[in-house]
């Protein structure tokens, strides 16, 4: 029973990573998060849990907010993990159309078709961005940009998936879930006035 929690790090990726690696940032190179236009992430000199389990024959998934790269080797999928599905990086480092999500308002986005997630500073506004937070699946963007309204049920729709599937086929499963709506504030979403 968990009654005491701690985490490794005041920032999220290097608390993720010294989760999945066992090692402080420090350690494991990661002391800062990465932003929109990194090329990088964790170092692959590190192991990470899930490649260790993926070894000893564990179905291993990743689901929500990842941070760790999000660039060829550095994505979940590369790191150990059978599946992924999730937002390479926070809420708020993308635009989204979705009102009242984001206190202040995110940027509006630009384009409602699919873009590429690497990023050149031109396209960088501080914090926010104005390409589209795409939600991915395994490698693929499978909305962008995301309804951050209905995703932490898309998640939670994945994730029971998952044990289910694990659970058919008798299988040890590593599950990670990171729901991340804790990190940004938000408002309600605007309702109609009921006419009189």
């Amino acid at each position: 029973r968990l009654t005491d929690y701690h985490s490794p790090a005041s920032t999220c990726s290097p608390s993720r990573a010294a989760i999945l690696t066992g090692r402080y940032g420090l350690r494991n190179g990661v002391t800062h998060n990465f932003a929109v236009n990194s090329v990088a992430g964790l170092p692959l000199s590190e192991v990470t849990l899930a490649q260790l389990l993926q070894q000893a024959g564990y179905y291993t998934a990743v689901i929500g907010k990842w941070h760790l790269g999000h660039n060829g080797p550095y994505s979940p999928i590369n790191r150990g993990f059978d599946y992924y599905f999730g937002i390479p990086y926070s809420n708020d480092m993308g635009c989204t159309d979705t009102p009242g999500y984001d206190l202040p308002p995110c940027l509006p986005c630009v384009s409602s078709e699919p873009q590429v997630i690497r990023q050149r500073r031109s396209v960088h506004s501080g914090c926010y961005s104005k390409v589209g937070l795409p939600l991915v699946e395994n490698s693929s963007i499978v909305e962008q940009p995301l309804n951050l309204w209905a995703l932490t049920e898309k998640y939670r729709s994945a994730a029971l998936r998952i044990i289910q599937s694990a659970r058919a086929r008798a299988q040890p499963y590593l599950l990670l879930v990171d729901i991340s709506s804790h990190a940004r504030p938000r408002s309600a979403p605007a309702v109609a006035e009921p006419s009189g």
